[in-house]
C-alpha cells in the first residue's frame, strides 16, 4: 500500500479552476462556437451592411452590437484567472468547499484502487480511470470527467513517487455485485438490478430534470435565447434567405445544451460524453450495489464503480419512479422504487440521504 500524506492551498484549488475553464474552452465544440461568436457573426453583420437596405442608426447599431459580443466572448477567455478566483469566492461563500477540505487528504493506493479521504468525506476509484495532469508545483487528479484531488508536491520525487504508485495499480475486482470491506463498514447498502434500457432512459432524464431545474432559470440562460429569437427573427425580416441560414446555424450553436435536453439528442449526447454508458447493453440486465459511507454514495456494477459525493449535490429529488441524485459528474445515481420493500423504507433512505448532504 502507498499512501500520501499532504495540504491543498487557496492558490493549488485556483490554478485547478483556471486548469478546467481552459479545458473546456479549447474543446472542439467551444473553440467552434467561439469563431462564430467572433470572426463569424462579424462575417455576417459585414455581409447585412453591405447588400441589405437599411438607415444609418440601423448599421450603426449592428456594428456597435457586433463589437460589444466579440469583445465579450474575447475577453471571457483572457480574464480566465480573474474568472477562476471569483468562482472560488463564491464556492467559499456558499459553503460548497468544505472546511474539512483544507486539512489533511490521506490518498491510498492498494490493489488497483485510489481511497481518498479527508474529513467525513471518503471517495473510492480505480486506478484505470485516474487521469493526471502536471500544473508545475501540483498534480491535478481526475476520474470520470470529474476532479477527483489535487495533490500538491515539493520535489519531483514527491510526484513520481505517486505517479509510479498510480500507474503499478491496474488490478480490478472481478465482480462488483457486492463488496464485503463496504458491505461491513457502510452506513447503508441497497442492491437491485435494472435493465440496461431503462438506465439509460433514467440518465437522459435525469440530464433532463437537471437543465430545467437548475441551467434553464438562470438568467444568462434566458437572455441567450432571448438574443437567439431577436437575431433569427431580424435576420429573416431584413436580411434575406442567406443570412436567415447563417444566424439560424449561429443561434443552434449557441444554444446545445437546451437543444441536446429537448429532443432525442439526449442520449446521443451522454453516450459520446461518458464512456461507460458505451459498455450498457440495453437488453441485459444490471445487477447493482448502492452504498452509502458518510456523505459518499458508492455505486458498483460489474468491474465498475463510481462515487456520489453528497454534499455536493446538484440534484436530490424523490418522485414515484424512484430517487435522482446528480453530483455534477456522470453517471448519476438512480435508485427505484423497486429496490425498495417498501415507501416508508424509500422514504427512509431518502431522509438519509438528505442528511449526509446537508452535513
Amino acid at each position: 500500500m502507498n499512501t500520501f500524506r499532504y495540504r491543498i492551498s487557496e492558490e493549488n484549488y485556483i490554478d485547478m479552476l483556471r486548469y478546467v475553464f481552459r479545458s473546456r474552452e479549447c474543446r472542439p465544440m467551444r473553440l467552434l462556437f467561439f469563431a462564430i461568436l467572433t470572426v463569424g457573426q462579424m462575417a455576417w453583420v459585414a455581409y447585412m451592411i453591405c447588400t441589405a437596405e437599411m438607415s444609418a442608426a440601423v448599421r450603426t447599431f449592428l456594428c456597435v452590437w457586433s463589437v460589444v459580443l466579440a469583445v465579450i466572448n474575447i475577453l471571457y477567455r483572457v480574464l480566465r484567472p480573474q474568472r477562476a478566483r471569483n468562482t472560488f469566492r463564491r464556492l467559499q461563500k456558499t459553503g460548497q468547499i468544505e472546511k474539512e477540505y483544507w486539512g489533511e487528504h490521506t490518498l491510498r493506493v492498494d490493489g488497483g484502487e485510489v481511497r481518498l479521504s479527508f474529513g467525513k468525506t471518503k471517495l473510492e476509484c480505480f486506478c484505470s480511470e485516474v487521469t493526471l495532469a502536471d500544473r508545475g508545483s501540483a498534480l491535478l487528479l481526475f476520474a470520470r470527467n470529474t476532479t477527483l484531488d489535487i495533490f500538491p508536491y515539493g520535489t519531483t520525487a514527491e510526484r513520481d513517487a505517486l505517479l509510479q504508485a498510480l500507474s503499478g495499480g491496474t488490478a480490478e475486482k472481478a465482480s462488483a455485485a457486492s463488496d464485503g470491506k463496504l458491505e461491513e463498514t457502510a452506513d447503508a447498502a441497497l442492491h437491485f438490478t435494472l435493465k440496461g434500457e431503462e438506465f439509460l432512459r433514467r440518465q437522459v432524464r435525469i440530464y433532463q430534470g437537471y437543465f430545467v431545474q437548475k441551467t434553464l432559470p438562470k438568467p444568462t440562460t434566458l437572455l441567450k435565447l432571448a438574443a437567439t429569437a431577436l437575431m433569427i427573427w431580424y435576420a429573416v425580416q431584413r436580411g434575406g434567405a442567406f443570412a436567415a441560414v447563417v444566424v439560424t446555424f449561429i443561434g443552434v450553436a449557441w444554444n446545445v445544451p437546451l437543444i441536446m435536453c429537448i429532443t432525442p439528442l439526449t442520449r446521443r449526447y451522454l453516450l459520446s460524453k461518458v464512456p461507460l454508458f458505451g459498455k450498457v447493453v440495453p437488453a441485459e440486465t444490471m445487477e447493482l450495489s448502492v452504498y452509502r459511507v458518510g456523505s459518499t454514495l458508492i455505486v458498483l456494477w460489474n468491474k465498475e464503480r463510481w462515487s456520489c459525493n453528497l454534499r455536493k449535490a446538484e440534484l436530490l429529488d424523490e418522485n414515484d419512479k424512484g430517487i435522482r441524485i446528480f453530483c455534477g459528474g456522470w453517471p448519476a445515481v438512480f435508485l427505484p422504487t423497486a429496490a425498495f420493500r417498501s415507501g416508508a423504507e424509500q422514504e427512509k433512505f431518502y431522509n438519509s440521504l438528505c442528511s449526509a448532504m446537508r452535513g
